[in-house]
């Protein structure tokens, strides 16, 4: 749907002015049974196309036309339609015209009229909609329409026809529900043109005005922008400032903000309630939430009619400016409408969307946005912030996982409920793949051609037919969707890899995400990227899949940083794997003289949760008065605070896991924790994912495959850790980079250029000195 708020002209297809509602839509099973169901639904259609075109064979006064396309026009309440659509029959006799719309269904036929009518409204309304539309368009309006709905039960074939009366007054109501949401865009939009915001510092730190400053010409410049700023810097008031402009500026009609972490996408939205100017005249903003953390809530039978009986005012529910997820639960609640269902139909009504990375690069969830009324991404300013993450997030969207485990469950889950069915073989022989597939680096061809082989035969099975939506359990539903997907990737072409990462398990795992990166960019009128850690940042573009030509790429100012940092490496020890049983002695005693000398709390940074485990019980071998304090996996955001705190008052030091939300997400420790360490340079592990990486890369030399595999990775982790000690003016941090590969000009390449070491410590008496402040 394209919607033009000066000239008050929309340009939209026949279904989407048939299922437009202001409220929640309903959750159809057809959106979780793929291609199959697209399919088979062709397969009935030819079967009906050939039906009548024998019916009609030899007939003078008959003839039929099939997937007839239309664009129609109509003007209602000063609004300009365009529809656009295909008719799937026009049969033409002496009668008159004859209107068919033939939709497959999952029900017993036939049904009594009226639950066609209460169960299939949008189909009633989109046969209507060709109705009316079809004469004007073909210079028929003396013919008369009579107009049928043809239902087919997709399993069986058995068909239903329903004739669909009062198509005007059907397409009446449905412009009627359009118009109303078009009129209200309109006035919000037209307030938003002149709105007030206030900026996002109170008082700007030295860099901030002018970086701002350089970066609004880079915006002007080329679609695409990446920009490094250090962490506290205040990158994302200054891009939401720019973004804001543009809103106000009428250059864009919707702000979409993504990150891959909650943390980073509750500080946006902080960020945006103290630049709204406190009135009604400004933005709206909405904060996109998992299925998940909504909750299951209520789906009424008749969701559709229970929406129309309640009195949600969409727009009346951002009075604050946004609609929290607690205030959507209640609303929800109380309506007992299915709260991620109406945050969905909230989107339309906000002009920021702050989300994860998945709502826009993930091909299962990013029809949320893209299917929202009038949403365009040529009007649209997309910021992707922590963007080095971007890639290996774009990749597991593009990649799928299966354990025989729940394969069998599923196997025997389907052939007890349907015994006549080979898929439940099919299933358990995947699974013996599954638990066949060595753990060999690299995976044996065989193995993956087995497995290949095995998943093919279920995805034709289950385009042949799928099981009843409503028999299966959750389970599954999922995993079957998951093993129809992965044809997906065969489409694409994606470079995947088959291995095997545990016993049981089999990965196919997407290589190289930057294709299909390049491919969602390329409707956007413009992007920001944005980190800490983008450089270098001709690695960027490549993982991003960005010509480097049409890039402009820009590092913040922050003269703030200089001199804050007191970096050295400790060249004495050798962090390798393969050296780490030797070494691990001198860490332990290294971390223990760090916060004698130094004094606690001291934040130890470990390339593993086993590493630190192990560095802690040394420790405590060595001084059981040491409380190191180690997080425990899985904490929720709320108790990752909670255990911060309570770390900073009562521990020695904090070990924490680079890569993790410790050390990446949560931004607790700049100006509390001034004594840092870094055990080893975090390089990912050597396995067959990695490998098959670094083969990918070897066109490009076997060095440089090796740099962008294992160290570019390895030292972003260690940059995005240690740049968060020091996030103002002021704030100092000595940190000591345990291992002698930091002192490897490849490594010493990758440090960030304000943590630049400025001793190399070989022996105890240099790193004796370093604690005394000595150079």
């Amino acid at each position: 749907m394209r919607i033009d708020f000066s000239d008050r002209t929309v340009t939209l297809a026949a279904t989407e002015l048939a299922t437009f509602r202001a409220g929640p839509a309903g959750h159809a099973p057809a959106a979780f049974e793929g291609r199959w169901r697209a399919e088979a639904g062709q397969r009935w259609h030819r079967a009906l196309r050939d039906r009548l075109t024998a019916e009609i064979s030899g007939d003078d006064e008959r003839s039929a036309a099939f997937e007839v396309p239309l664009e129609g026009h109509r003007t209602h309440r000063s609004w300009h339609f365009t529809v656009q659509g295909r008719i799937d029959q026009v049969v033409c006799g002496p009668r008159g015209i004859l209107v068919r719309e033939i939709k497959t269904v999952r029900r017993a036929l036939p049904l009594p009229a009226e639950d066609i009518e209460a169960d299939y409204a949008e189909y009633l309304n989109q046969a209507a909609v060709y109705s009316v539309l079809l004469p004007a368009a073909n210079r028929m309006d003396d013919a008369p329409v009579e107009t049928e709905l043809v239902l087919v039960d997709i399993d069986h074939g058995l068909t239903q026809v329903h004739a669909v009366r009062d198509c005007a007054t059907r397409v009446d109501a449905c412009l009627n529900r359009l118009t109303n949401f078009l009129e209200a865009r309109r006035a919000h939009t037209a307030r938003v043109r002149g709105m007030d915001f206030r900026p996002p510092f109170a008082e700007p730190r030295p860099g901030q005005e002018s970086t701002a400053e350089r970066l609004r010409e880079a915006l002007d410049r080329a679609p695409v922008t990446l920009f490094e700023a250090p962490t506290g810097f205040g990158k994302t008031g200054v891009a939401l400032q720019l973004a804001l402009e543009r809103l106000r500026d009428g250059l864009v009609d919707r702000i979409v903000y993504l990150t891959g972490k909650s943390t980073g996408q509750l500080q946006v939205c902080k960020q945006l309630a103290a630049m709204r100017s406190g009135d009604a005249e400004t933005f709206n903003y909405l904060q996109m939430r998992s299925r998940l953390e909504h909750g299951p809530g209520a789906t009424p039978p008749d969701l559709y009619r229970a929406v129309d009986e309640t009195d949600v005012d969409p727009p009346g529910l951002f009075h604050s400016g946004t609609v929290d997820l607690a205030a959507t639960v209640r609303l929800a609640d109380l309506h007992q409408l299915p709260p991620y269902e109406l945050t969905r139909a909230l989107l339309r009504w906000a002009d920021i969307w702050v989300a994860d990375y998945n709502y826009i690069f993930s091909p299962r969830h990013a029809g949320v946005f893209l299917a929202q009324p009038g949403f365009d991404p040529a009007r649209t300013f997309l910021v992707v912030d922590e963007a080095h993450n971007l890639p290996g997030r774009a990749a597991e969207a593009w990649s799928a996982a299966f354990a025989a485990d729940s394969l069998h469950f599923v196997a025997g889950e389907l052939a007890a409920a349907f015994p006549l069915t080979r898929l439940p073989d099919l299933l358990d022989d995947l699974a013996r793949e599954c638990e066949r597939f060595p753990r060999q680096t690299p995976p044996p061809p065989d193995a993956a051609y087995a497995f290949t082989g095995a998943l093919e035969g279920i995805v034709d099975h289950l385009r042949e037919g799928f099981p009843p939506f409503e028999e299966i359990s959750d389970l599954a539903r999922e995993i079957l969707w998951d093993l129809l997907d992965t044809e997906r990737l065969r489409d694409h072409r994606a470079d995947t890899l088959v291995w095997s990462p545990a016993k049981g398990t089999v990965r196919l795992t997407c290589l190289d995400a930057a294709p299909f990166i390049a491919e969602t960019l390329r409707p956007f009128g413009h992007t920001l990227f944005m980190s800490a850690t983008l450089r270098p940042f001709e690695n960027a573009c490549r993982a991003l899949g960005l010509e480097t030509a049409a890039v402009c790429s820009l590092e913040a100012e922050a003269p703030w940083r200089e001199g804050s940092f007191d970096v050295a490496v400790d060249a004495r020890v050798d962090t390798r794997l393969r050296q780490r049983q030797r070494s691990q002695p001198h860490t332990a005693h290294t971390v223990l003289r760090l916060v004698n000398a130094l004094g606690p709390p001291a934040a130890v940074f470990f390339p593993s949760y086993k590493y630190a485990e192990d560095i802690a019980r040394l420790c405590q071998t060595f001084d059981p008065g040491f409380h190191a304090a180690l997080p425990p996996r899985g904490l929720s955001l709320a108790v990752q605070h909670e255990f911060i705190e309570e770390s900073l008052l009562r521990a020695h030091a904090l070990f924490l896991v680079l890569g993790t939300g410790f050390a990446e997400g949560i931004d607790l420790l700049g100006g509390r924790v001034e004594t840092a360490m870094v055990v080893g340079p975090a390089l990912p592990e050597v396995n067959a994912l990695q490998e098959a990486r670094r083969d990918a890369a070897r066109h490009l030399g076997s060095e440089t495959a090796f740099h962008q595999t294992y160290r570019i990775p390895g030292m972003t982790k260690v940059n995005q850790a240690v740049g968060r000690l020091v996030r103002g003016p002021g704030q100092r941090a000595r940190v000591l980079l345990h291992c002698r590969r930091f002192a490897e000009p490849a490594f010493l390449g990758l440090i960030d250029p304000a943590c630049t070491p400025a001793a190399i410590l070989r022996d105890d008496d240099a790193l004796a000195a370093w604690f005394r402040g000595e150079r």
